[in-house]
């Protein structure tokens, strides 16, 4: 019988409500995390840093670990981490 992992995907829509989930995550390893945790202040001060179109974050959870983070700062491609 396969084994089926319950993920939990939750979408933001400001930077501000993202940053207050992984927080201490991306802290936690400033080099790995370097691009979302340099990222998401500059969306949080001006949500069109990048463009015009609105910025998406989101946060992939796991047995209640983050398993992953992805961000679109439209005209940019999404990054994932």
């Amino acid at each position: 019988m396969p084994h089926h992992r319950c993920m939990n995907v939750t979408v933001y829509s400001n930077a501000a409500d993202f940053l207050m989930t992984p927080g201490d995550l991306l802290r936690s390893d400033k080099t790995r995390y370097g691009p979302i945790y340099g990222i998401a202040p500059l969306v949080d001060a001006n949500p069109h840093h990048y463009g015009q179109e609105d910025p998406l974050f989101c946060v992939v959870n796991g047995s209640n670990v983050t398993s992953a983070m992805a961000w679109r700062t439209p005209p940019h491609p999404v990054g994932l981490d």
